[in-house]
């Protein structure tokens, strides 16, 4: 592993200028995927731009329209966080399932995010949750719905220079209820498959519902025709397994070592099942 340079800054403003001006430097930091692939010489970048002193971009808060999660927070935070179990159990529920718990106390919901990786924890609950990101570039700030970010494996709408600085929620209705399944080798492993739902219900009607699934596409992927099948409809067993069938045949699973398509496929409709039996549970 070469020598790298190591900086510090304590603002968003000045991470963007180094990074504007070494060329190849990249940001880090909860640094959990980022140092294994220094190591393994996948990456050699001339500098690691820390983002670890901008106090701005930690911490987890109450705001008008709903919440506002910092990037740089840790994954442990979030899933322990009162406020979140209590609004978006379905959120914190997958931030309890990443990895060990030295990983989450180290992980970032911004990293877990701006890796881009299909079978990411996070990212199916926020899809469901039409969270919105905050970025900040060169050309100042923005807000952008999280629907839509990921374009491939590793590959988003963050350009070289943008650092991730905020997620945010809006409140939920009192109707609404989530869930979170995720599906994995051993304990500690990445994501086999995992399923997020969101649904907001009129007794046992389904008003309005969200799902998403992780690690069967490219992409996190909103599975949009099994909830439309769902939508306005009394949610019941027969209902139920057809929209099981409808989402086996949405996704788009590859096979790996760690796991075939066709397998990938059953369980997404298993967890599909799973979470809208346990939905039609609570309004029972």
């Amino acid at each position: 592993m070469r020598p790298y340079a190591y900086h510090r800054p304590d603002t968003v403003e000045a991470a963007l200028a180094l990074r504007s001006s070494i060329v190849g430097s990249v940001y880090i930091s909860g640094g959990t995927d980022l140092l294994v692939r220094i190591k393994s010489k996948q990456l050699s970048p001339p500098a690691l731009i820390s983002l670890h002193s901008i106090k701005s971009l930690v911490g987890i808060d109450k705001t008008s329209a709903g919440w506002r999660i910092g990037a740089l927070t840790p994954v442990a935070m979030i899933a322990e966080h009162q406020g979140l179990q209590e609004h978006y159990s379905l959120l914190t529920a997958a931030a309890a399932a990443l990895g060990s718990s030295q990983i989450r106390n180290r992980a970032t919901i911004g990293g877990n995010l701006a890796n881009a990786s299909p079978c990411a924890d996070l990212a199916p609950p926020l899809t469901v949750l039409n969270a919105q990101l905050g970025i900040a570039g060169s050309k100042g700030r923005k807000e952008i719905p999280l629907r839509g970010f990921f374009c491939g494996p590793g590959d988003s709408l963050l350009n070289d220079c943008d650092i991730l600085t905020d997620i945010f929620l809006e409140s939920p209705p009192h109707s609404a209820l989530g869930w979170f399944k995720k599906r994995r080798r051993v304990h500690v492993d990445l994501a086999l498959v995992s399923v997020a739902l969101w649904a907001e219900m009129d007794a046992d009607v389904v008003s309005k519902i969200s799902i998403a699934a992780g690690a069967v596409a490219p992409i996190p992927l909103p599975l949009s025709n099994t909830a439309a099948v769902l939508e306005g409809k009394k949610l019941t067993p027969e209902l139920i397994e057809e929209a099981r069938a409808i989402a086996e045949g949405e996704v788009k699973p590859i096979t790996d070592v760690r796991a075939s398509a066709e397998y990938r496929r059953h369980i997404i409709g298993v967890y599909v099942q799973r979470g809208l039996s346990w939905l039609l549970g609570e309004v029972s």
